[in-house]
């Protein structure tokens, strides 16, 4: 009998320890959204106006650049990897060619000298070789 009272005592005290962690965890959480609040800018500004925006990382490294040309995204060595303009959205590799491009025109694929090796668009699906010669076309 003094077992099974003792498996009881020993799962209540788990139990118990498991409330005070939750409850210690709502109380942090609480704590923490508090703080958030306080120190909350009082007179938020309905307008921000720049002329353009950067972002960088932890090291000072240029990440991203929002300006009237579109935005960019570049990697953590600052080479462009991506950009949204008002002609399209690019994709580049790690040696600033483009390999693919979507735009009004339709979608591009691009091989590593350049050349467009796949396209999509309205009415249209091709793959072609590095000279520009199409290998194939989807069936009408």
């Amino acid at each position: 009998m003094s077992e099974l009272l003792e498996q009881r005592i020993a799962k209540l005290e788990r139990q118990n320890r498991r409330l005070q962690f939750a409850l210690s965890g709502v109380v942090v959480v609480l704590l923490a959204i508090a703080l958030a609040v306080a120190v909350l800018p009082e007179d938020i500004p309905d307008v921000i106006e720049a002329r353009a925006f950067r972002v960088r990382d932890d090291n000072g490294a240029l990440r991203a650049s929002i300006g009237l040309d579109g935005v960019g995204v570049l990697d953590a060595n600052e080479t462009l990897r991506a950009v949204l303009s008002p002609t399209g959205i690019g994709l580049l590799d790690a040696n600033n060619k483009l390999r693919a491009l979507m735009s009004p025109a339709g979608i591009g694929v691009h091989d590593e000298n350049g050349a467009m090796r796949g396209l999509m668009r309205l009415g249209e699906i091709g793959y072609y070789d590095a000279d520009g010669n199409l290998l194939w076309r989807a069936p009408e």
